[in-house]
């Protein structure tokens, strides 16, 4: 072997350790999925606002990864079947309130492989404890779950005194008295957090913030003096969120867990219509939650992994089904053949490389609503190439938040007619579907529940 093959081969045994010891260094890691509740993109000083303040969710996207083409589905409940299967919600999703207690879900994933699970939040999928954990999750507080008839608390909602279910038990009333919700979650995530174990952990946080009621937070003059409902609270409620993270990211900080932790914040659709928030750039931008517009799919995504995600903004397109294939890589987790998903990891941009991004992004929306509007937005759509197109065939640009300016085939160029065929193949290779009776099917039951009513 001459001395120059030697030196190839000494660089060749040098990069693989390197690349082991790169890849071992991931191995067990800890990860929390932080999902906020009807929080659209346009809500954090990262992405632009101006009406709120937001320091660490700014450094969070400052320091790590902040994704600006990241869409959930328009409302709730599909989101989270969503996020939580990795699907598509065509292929599983039946309705709204609820999920198939069959479902594998990330938490079914994490705890068969060998780590220990929690949820804290917003529940809002029906059954009890046991369904819970069947899905996936060893511990659990949880708001939004359906308390016993039998049962008699004065606790109630989901901000001051409210009603929490944890590990099996309804919170008693003493416990929860004069305190908010969402500090009642951070400490039992903290907890969870500090127990002594060797195994890693995985906590989906779905915050029940800021979801109506608009209310005083412990920040707000307010504060336990007034029962008031009123959209003014709203940047309160904006601006504890944020302190709630901050509380996290300070309590893993103590802990030595940031260099550990793979934290991922995201949104579970676009925020409440009675909201208007002012942007630095002038622009205002007023929420459509329900509707299957701009300012009600784009939710803020940001990712950080201290040590190992390098500051950094992309226009990668990601929807609901890529967060389960990520966090699965970021953890070496494995699933069998049989375990369908729709998404694609964006693991690889959050280390710092190139990855592979989807090509286009799509939201299927049906959501089987009977007590309110949100079922006449039902539709699919497709995002591709700086345009949005709906399953009747509808084009807009994506920079056309509401929708205002639909773009006609007879004003098409040669590359937009280009992208819009193409456009048309992508969405006409889904199942079909039809939207139409559904949609009618819903409007009938509300009827009916409107002529049953006195």
């Amino acid at each position: 072997m001459n001395i120059t093959t030697k030196l190839y081969y000494i660089l060749f045994l040098f990069l693989l350790s390197f690349s082991s010891n790169y890849l071992r260094s991931y191995e067990n890691t800890n990860v929390i999925l932080i999902m906020v509740d009807d929080m659209g993109q346009e809500c954090l000083g990262a992405y632009g606002a101006k009406d709120y303040k937001t320091p660490n969710l700014n450094r969070l996207a400052e320091n790590g990864v902040k994704f600006n083409n990241c869409f959930a589905t328009p409302l709730c409940s599909p989101s989270r079947v969503s996020i939580m299967t990795g699907k598509y919600n065509y292929r599983n999703y039946e309705e709204f309130l609820h999920i198939n207690p069959n479902e594998i879900t990330f938490g079914n994933l994490f705890r068969d492989a060998g780590y220990r699970t929690a949820i804290a939040g917003k529940w809002q999928l029906g059954g009890d404890g046991d369904t819970i954990k069947s899905l996936g999750f060893d511990e659990y507080c949880v708001n939004n779950i359906a308390k016993p008839k039998e049962l008699i608390r004065e606790a109630n909602g989901r901000y001051v005194f409210p009603l929490m279910y944890q590990n099996g038990r309804f919170l008693e009333d003493d416990e929860v008295r004069n305190r908010y919700g969402p500090d009642i979650l951070l400490d039992f995530v903290c907890d969870f957090i500090d127990k002594k174990e060797s195994k890693p952990f995985f906590i989906y946080y779905p915050m029940i913030l800021v979801h109506s009621p608009f209310v005083p937070t412990p920040h707000s003059k307010d504060w336990l003096k007034t029962e008031e409902k009123d959209p003014k609270y709203f940047s309160d409620m904006v601006e504890y969120t944020d302190e709630i993270v901050g509380r996290l990211l300070k309590h893993l900080g103590k802990r030595d867990l940031l260099e550990k932790t793979l934290i991922i914040f995201t949104a579970d659709n676009g925020t409440h219509r009675s909201i208007t928030t002012r942007m630095s750039s002038g622009e205002k931008i007023t929420g459509e939650k329900g509707m299957l517009t701009d300012a009600g799919l784009r939710v803020p995504l940001i990712a950080s992994y201290e040590g190992k995600s390098p500051s950094r903004e992309l226009n990668d397109l990601i929807d609901f089904s890529d967060i389960l294939p990520t966090i699965l890589q970021a953890a070496n987790i494995g699933s069998s053949e049989e375990f369908v998903m729709d998404g694609r990891s964006f693991y690889p941009q959050i280390i710092g490389r190139r990855g592979s991004p989807r090509k286009w992004a799509f939201c299927h929306y049906d959501p089987v609503t009977w007590f309110s509007d949100f079922n006449d937005h039902a539709g699919r759509v497709l995002m591709m190439d700086g345009y949005r197109m709906y399953n009747d065939g509808r084009l807009f640009s994506m920079e056309d938040r509401l929708n205002v300016n639909q773009l006609p085939q007879s004003n098409d160029d040669q590359q937009r007619a280009a992208i819009r065929n193409e456009m048309e193949a992508i969405i006409a290779a889904f199942p079909v579907y039809d939207f139409y009776k559904k949609i009618e099917e819903m409007k009938e039951i509300r009827e009916k529940i409107k002529a049953n009513q006195p």
